[in-house]
């Protein structure tokens, strides 16, 4: 090779070889940018997307939980109205158990000798649960002597009895 100066034509034509090397190298280097700005997104993407995924669960689990709450809160409401109702009948129950009672005692009163009888059981059966040696009997006023009569009567089957 000599050393002789490039003509225009030879510089022209160095330097397009020059402007494609470097051109070439340039993609290159791009392509390399961009494979490796490609493996960072899809590394980054997938984090995201577990941390999401994560997320979800947990949201998912809480409002289980949640609604695991709710629905033990809405049993246990059902239950206790439930339990309510059943009083209130077992309590309306005992009220008109009560008031036929009172009305038939009324009727009874008119009987004397089921008064008698009546008196005599339940000072025979106060007697039994009491098993006191001495017993204070309270009548009403007009039930003196009925409550006698019938003390006396009661207090044989006592010790017929013990």
């Amino acid at each position: 090779m000599s050393s002789r100066p490039l003509n225009d034509e030879e510089v022209l034509t160095e330097m397009k070889k020059m402007v494609a090397f470097i051109k070439q190298e340039a993609m290159e280097k791009a392509r390399e940018i961009q494979i490796k700005a490609d493996e960072e997104f899809a590394i980054e993407k997938a984090k995201i997307v577990r941390q999401e995924a994560i997320n979800i669960d947990a949201q998912y689990d809480k409002k289980i939980k949640q609604a695991d709450v709710a629905q033990k809160i809405a049993k246990s409401n059902q239950t206790n109205k439930s339990r309510l109702q059943i009083l209130q009948t077992r309590e309306e129950h005992l009220q008109s158990l009560f008031e036929e009672a009172r009305q038939k005692l009324g009727e009874l009163t008119k009987d004397r000798a089921k008064y008698t009888e009546l008196l005599e059981g339940l000072i025979l059966q106060g007697l039994l649960q009491l098993t006191e040696a001495k017993v204070t009997i309270l009548a009403r006023s007009g039930d003196v002597q009925l409550a006698q009569e019938a003390l006396k009567a009661a207090s044989k089957a006592y010790k017929d009895k013990t």
